[in-house]
Parts: C-alpha cells; structure tokens; sequence
C-alpha cells in the first residue's frame, strides 16, 4: 500500500472513470443506508404474510448495529464509505463499512500462505442499490476501501463472500481478489477472499 496515505484525512474519492464519487457516512445519511442495506440483504420468509414485519425488524436491527459500529468503534478502525453517482453526489447509490481486524483463522490463513501480518483491513456490507448495479459503483467502493486500508497502513485486504453469490464473486475475482480459503460446505460455501496492492 502507498505510505503516501498514512495519515491524510479521507474525504472523498473519485472513481478512475469518473462516474463515482466515494466518502464516509454523514451521521444524517445513516437511516438511509441502514435501508439500503436491508433491502440488499434481507431474504423473503417462506411465510408471506409476515414478510413484511420481518424486513421492518430487519431493517431496525441494521440500523441499531450500524449506529453501534458508528459510536463506539475508533474512528481509525471502522469507517462506513458511501458512493453516489459524480453527477448526483445526494443520492446514495452503494456503501461499504471498512474496519481493522485481527481474527486468528484468517492471520493464520495469511501465514500459511507466507505472509505473517498482525491486523488486516475487512470489507463487509457492500450493498449497491438495483437501479445502480452493474455499473461500476462495487468497484468504486472496493477501491476506495483499500484506499481507507492504505491509510491504515494495512497490506490486506479481507472479505466473505457466499460461494452462490456469483455476480459478487465476479466482482471480487475482477477487480484482483483472490480465494484465500473455503469453508467446508455444511457451512453454505462461504468464500474468504483477499486482496492486496
């Protein structure tokens, strides 16, 4: 990673191609990405007549944790990174939480590949509205997140993916991940990705 980083406040970031404007989370912007979020993730019950009030509850446990990880965690360890389009910057459009993590079988997945590290920079909640999918916006939040490692000064960078999500494998795979390990498949086939520069 650039030591160049190391340091400087990050503000925004404008995707190579223009399109895509990246920045941390405004606190007035948080209902509306814990939204965002909960529609991306949320999975229909089997029982339609309760669908709805399990998405609302849903909704409200995305929120409650996203303000948690907003309060307490140290700002130079989490950081929420929202995108929207260069041309319409009030509109979100996609959002990613970044945070510093020192997880024992993923440091010991980094040494058994030769690569002894003590923290590493994971990726979680990437979510992209429908309206905005296959447009580049991902791979904006994903370069502006090793942007936020850089700044950490960390040479890696971690997510999970499930092994049945392939438009996001794709976007990892294309953007220079690479399988670090795979969960047995009692486990739903998660994927463990990496990334470094």
């Amino acid at each position: 990673m650039p030591s160049r980083l190391a340091g400087v406040p990050f503000r925004q970031w404008l995707s190579p191609n223009g399109q895509w404007r990246v920045r941390p989370i405004r606190d007035e912007e948080v209902a509306a990405v814990a939204r965002l979020q909960a529609q991306a993730f949320h999975e229909s019950s089997s029982f339609a007549p309760l669908d709805s009030l399990l998405y609302y509850v849903f909704q409200g446990e995305v929120l409650s944790g996203l303000q948690q990880k907003m309060k307490y965690s140290h700002k130079d360890g989490f950081c929420c990174l929202v995108a929207s389009a260069a041309s319409d910057p009030d509109t979100i459009v996609g959002v990613v939480e970044v945070s510093l993590q020192g997880e024992k079988d993923e440091l010991k997945c980094l040494s058994e590949k030769g690569f002894v590290e003590e923290s590493y920079a994971y990726v979680a909640c990437m979510a992209v509205d429908r309206n905005a999918r296959r447009a580049g916006a991902a791979s904006a939040l994903l370069g502006a997140a090793e942007r936020m490692a850089g700044k950490w000064q960390q040479n890696w960078v971690l997510l999970h993916v499930y092994g049945d999500n392939f438009p996001g494998l794709r976007l990892y795979h294309r953007n220079g991940y690479a399988d670090l390990y795979t969960d047995p498949e009692w486990t739903r086939s998660i994927y463990h990705l990496q990334g470094c520069e």
